[in-house]
């Protein structure tokens, strides 16, 4: 049960949540659970028969402040546009089952709507890694890494054309999947190996239904063919090494590794945000293109800096710096408490809200 303690209307600041729904003559006018702004602060002051106001106490101001950063309008805004790009998402994918047509027009439609959304860069980052839907993976799979293969644009300083073909890169990676039958795209528990090898077919299946279209430009076919691909030899489906993956292929594997690890699957449970940039660090010896890489984790762990993590004892704790060489144990802290978590090993990371 959420703890609440009383306040003077004169003391209440934006952010607080009400713990207690508010009446006058009987009537509720301001419900429990209510986000304070400004004009419901103004509001409050106005009764003049209320002596307090019981908020939630300062045990859960870590959970008032990510609650009250979703209920920005910024927020709100960028939740309804990334909706409606997955919709759209799903339209296509659904489409491109039945069909095997990809509507080109579309895909540009999107982009440009995601390219021009990127001024709130942290609003999009939470959104996308707080709708993990199961069940909406496959085409909510695809506007993440679009998004993400976007946030990598800007953070590299792309052009508006270059930045428009990686986001297509992101949006397309995986169409391929709309060939796979869903009995085994969404099968619970281990693929048989004869499964496997079908689910490793899907970039050459992607590859086959945008290759021959027109006006598209070859290094986005070129990243949907060869995003599984590894520079030590080690991906799929061609087995490439090194110079030999393009560039746009490397930034969608990094969107790829994050957006997949951090998604509730039908075989398997999300891992937190700071254990995917862990792996993606670690693959950056051998794997993954460490240039890219790095821009991809100093970004994100500058965003996730002043987030709110769920610890593995079920506290909360604001991330104050986060070590680059050892993601996964930041410092943070609780109230006043700093607690450095390369020291403190029985707590972990489990999630960032």
């Amino acid at each position: 049960m959420k703890k609440s303690k009383k306040v003077t209307p004169y003391n209440l600041t934006p952010g607080m949540i009400l713990a207690e729904d508010i009446y006058l003559n009987d009537v509720k006018i301001i419900g429990e659970g209510i986000v304070l702004n400004e004009k419901t602060i103004d509001k409050i002051s106005n009764l003049y028969n209320l002596s307090h106001i019981c908020i939630l106490d300062e045990i859960d101001e870590f959970e008032n402040e990510a609650i009250s950063s979703k209920a920005s309008d910024d927020y709100k805004i960028t939740e309804k546009t990334l909706k409606t790009v997955s919709s759209k998402a799903k339209e296509m994918f659904y489409s491109v089952q039945t069909t095997s047509k990809i509507n080109l027009s579309e895909v540009r439609t999107i982009s440009e709507d995601l390219l021009s959304n990127l001024k709130h860069t942290g609003l999009i980052i939470k959104n996308i890694t707080e709708n993990r839907e199961e069940n909406n993976y496959e085409y909510r799979h695809l506007v993440n890494v679009a998004v993400l293969s976007a946030l990598m644009a800007k953070w590299l300083e792309l052009s508006q054309r270059e930045s428009l073909l990686l986001i297509y890169s992101g949006f397309l990676h995986d169409i391929g999947k709309s060939k796979i039958p869903e009995n085994i795209l969404y099968k619970h528990g281990s693929l048989t190996t004869k499964e496997m090898a079908l689910v490793k077919s899907h970039p050459i299946k992607g590859y086959n239904l945008v290759k021959n279209m027109q006006f598209l430009d070859s290094s986005v076919g070129q990243a949907i063919l060869l995003h599984h691909e590894r520079l030590d030899g080690s991906g799929y489906p061609l087995g490439l090494k090194d110079n030999k993956i393009p560039t746009f292929a490397r930034i969608v594997a990094i969107a790829d590794i994050f957006d997949s690890m951090t998604s509730n699957r039908c075989y398997r449970v999300k891992e937190s945000p700071l254990r995917a940039l862990e792996v993606i660090k670690e693959d950056s010896y051998k794997k993954l293109d460490m240039k890219f890489a790095n821009v991809f984790i100093n970004n994100m762990c500058d965003y996730y800096t002043g987030e709110i993590a769920l610890l593995s004892d079920d506290s909360k704790a604001k991330i104050i710096k986060i070590d680059p060489l050892d993601i996964t144990r930041p410092l943070v802290s609780v109230k006043d408490t700093f607690i450095d978590l390369k020291k403190e090993k029985d707590l972990t990371v489990i999630d960032i809200l």
